[in-house]
């Protein structure tokens, strides 16, 4: 699905190339990383990561239909929307070489806690939306300013470092675009809607054309 996504949305250049080619190195990575670490979480299973960024994707695209049909002035790309959710939690599971959730060998805590995954302790600490960015710079890939922004505060105020970017005291430090509302909601969505989706919250909700 990233590199339908990726193939469709991002312009013929050497970017997309680069995107291309990361996405063949990590396939297996995206394809089989959960989301989450424990059973009672979101996305707990292989594929769990890969599913939530499809379900973001969706979701982002009808929230730009929602966002444009109150503000005429939609200032960032197609482009640019489609990338930023590909790459905005791309840290939560890989470093650029190495998988960030691995099998745990802890009975106990999978028979007490539930912990299916662990966190691989040989990655380096990062905020997982500064390792997105990291990884992105580490193969190559440029950001525009619209899609850097997106990434590194699309947890919105669940992540106090965002708090400078989302508590504005004047008119000058707005977001320039509309662009890191629309991916902080459609990630907010996507995660609640998984996790209602026992309750058939997806059942009716038709996945935007590729």
């Amino acid at each position: 699905i990233f590199n339908k996504i990726a193939q469709k949305y991002l312009e013929d250049n050497p970017r997309k190339e680069l995107v291309l080619n990361m996405f063949k190195e990590l396939e297996d990575v995206l394809a089989f990383s959960p989301l989450s670490t424990r059973e009672s979480q979101v996305g707990c299973y292989p594929g769990g990561y890969i599913e939530y960024v499809n379900r973001t994707f969706m979701v982002a695209f009808k929230l730009r239909e929602l966002w444009a049909s109150f503000d005429k002035n939609i200032n960032f790309t197609d482009e640019e929307l489609a990338f930023s959710v590909l790459m905005h939690d791309l840290g939560k599971v890989t470093d650029g070489t190495r998988a960030a959730y691995i099998q745990s060998d802890n009975a106990w805590r999978k028979k007490n806690l539930g912990e299916i995954y662990t966190y691989n302790d040989e990655l380096d600490f990062m905020l997982l939306q500064d390792r997105s960015l990291f990884v992105l710079q580490n193969k190559g890939i440029r950001c525009s300013i619209n899609e850097f922004v997106s990434i590194r505060v699309h947890d919105g105020i669940y992540e106090d470092s965002n708090k400078a970017y989302f508590k504005h005291y004047t008119e000058d430090i707005i977001f320039s675009s509309q662009l890191p509302h629309i991916l902080n909601q459609a990630s907010t969505t996507a995660y609640t809607l998984l996790r209602r989706g026992k309750n058939g919250a997806w059942n009716n909700f038709n996945s935007h054309s590729l």
